[in-house]
């Protein structure tokens, strides 16, 4: 893997500019022949160029997309979409930052940009949109750095995958762009990414990816380009609440693909013009529609790892990126002791137990990395749990702000666990909050996010900071 050409310093856009755009007005384009067309003015274009306007009229809503009579599937397709489309009733056309005049009842007049990962979640959210009768546009982000191989197996981030989101399109048929964002994905994410860990904590890049690229670069550009909406595949629930003000995100009703933590730090502006028709579907119902429709994502596996480091050897991946060498140094205890000696502190993270290189009859785990010091402090089970945590960065959802007594919440400490009790207060400084738990948490890892939930709805995320901070 090379490294990064050049060390640019500030954070750019990474979107084309109007000189590359001119021209282009998503209203403007409607269902396309499926032959592909000459290149795209924002970057390569490997899917079908629009030819001329042709967005749904009301009375031909739910525009037909034969269903595949050779796949054997149990499924009332008419009866997924309705719910769905009360569910999105919930958002378009809703709240202070609604695009005039949009909403279900004139989706002719609505363009909508969908994020096509190649994946079967983006898939089927594109064919609820177009069933619905919304103008609507797939665009895949050509996020993938010069240095990592083109044919890499990295998710939404490989020449498979897009090849995957144009076929998609093309069965669909709505036009497709493949938008060129890779300076901004290397600024704003991967360099955020390895300075993080360098510094002895663990980022979670998907979170940034989402609140500055996908929902951030991606949907500015939808914007300024016409259309209302940015669509994702995300199993999370965005509605307005006129009580409140606000725009609100709750869980996916399917718990075990819920994705509302990787959202959470999306402002009220990104919410207002996000959609995800996913929410309250679960995956096993989202197969069935891709499989009865005959979308070739249908029966795609997931993708676990990092998009820009396909080998998921992260550590690697931070040694020849950002060509620092890991020093070793001494493991310890909590009392100083010295019990061996570290690869490297960017080797390691927060509760990990294998690998550390010391002889001990009990399991010893991470529970502090000293950069200063370039110590690995580590210890039993027990001393890795905490009561608390501040953190840092806070992006409010439910809330406009914290109230001075606190509140009640259940916070979740990283991706994929569960939810626990919790008060959050505010810090002792205006731009952090603390989060006091029930009951001791196991490795809460500075880098990571919390997020605080009120039932199934999100009170606001932020980045978990060192205890020492």
């Amino acid at each position: 893997m090379a490294k990064r050409s050049s060390d640019r310093e500030g954070i750019s856009s990474g979107t084309p500019t109007a000189s590359e755009t001119a021209g282009l007005n998503l209203n403007s384009v409607g269902r396309p022949d499926t032959a592909p067309g000459s290149a795209s003015s924002l970057g390569a274009d490997i899917g079908s160029v629009p030819e001329s306007r042709g967005a749904y009229p009301d009375s031909a809503r739910r525009p037909d997309i034969a269903v595949d009579a050779g796949r054997d599937v149990d499924i009332d397709l008419d009866q997924v979409q309705q719910q769905v489309e009360q569910e999105m009733a919930r958002l378009i056309g809703q709240g202070p930052h609604a695009p005039a005049g949009s909403g279900l009842g004139s989706v002719a007049n609505t363009t909508v940009v969908c994020a096509l990962s190649g994946g079967v979640d983006s898939s089927v959210a594109a064919a609820f949109l177009v069933r619905a009768g919304f103008n609507v546009i797939g665009v895949t982000l050509q996020l993938w750095p010069e240095w990592l191989p083109a044919d890499h197996e990295g998710g939404c981030c490989s020449l498979a995958a897009v090849e995957d989101a144009r076929r998609v399109a093309r069965r669909l048929g709505i036009p497709y762009y493949v938008f060129n964002m890779q300076e901004a994905f290397e600024d704003e994410v991967i360099r955020p990414f390895a300075r993080t860990y360098l510094a002895g904590q663990t980022p979670n890049p998907c979170l940034l990816c989402n609140k500055r690229i996908k929902l951030g670069a991606l949907l500015d550009k939808a914007l300024e380009l016409g259309a209302g909406y940015v669509a994702t595949g995300h199993y999370a629930r965005i509605a307005w609440n006129a009580e409140r003000g606000r725009y609100t995100l709750r869980q996916g009703v399917d718990r075990a693909k819920d994705q509302s933590y990787a959202l959470s730090l999306l402002g009220q502006e990104q919410l207002a013009h996000t959609v995800t028709p996913l929410g309250i579907l679960t995956k096993p119902v989202t197969r069935k529609v891709a499989a009865a429709l005959g979308l070739v994502t249908a029966r795609k596996p997931e993708s676990q790892e990092i998009c820009f480091v396909p080998d998921n050897d992260y550590r690697r991946f931070i040694r020849e990126y950002t060509g620092a060498q890991p020093s070793p140094g001494p493991v310890v205890n909590r009392q100083g002791q010295v019990l061996g000696e570290h690869r490297g502190l960017p080797f390691y993270t927060i509760g990990q137990r294998k690998g550390l290189n010391v002889a001990s009859p009990r399991p010893l785990y991470v529970l502090e990395i000293d950069v200063a010091h370039n110590r690995l402090v580590v210890g039993e089970r027990s001393q890795a749990e905490c009561m608390e945590l501040t953190a840092g960065d806070v992006n409010w959802v439910a809330i406009a702000g914290l109230p001075p007594e606190g509140m009640r919440v259940q916070a979740r400490v990283r991706y994929r666990v569960e939810p626990a009790p919790a008060w959050v207060y505010p810090g002792e400084r205006p731009d952090v909050v603390r989060t006091v738990f029930d009951r001791p948490q196991f490795a809460i890892t500075p880098g990571q996010t919390v997020v605080w939930y009120d039932r199934d709805e999100v009170v606001g995320g932020g980045t978990i900071l060192p205890a020492h901070a």
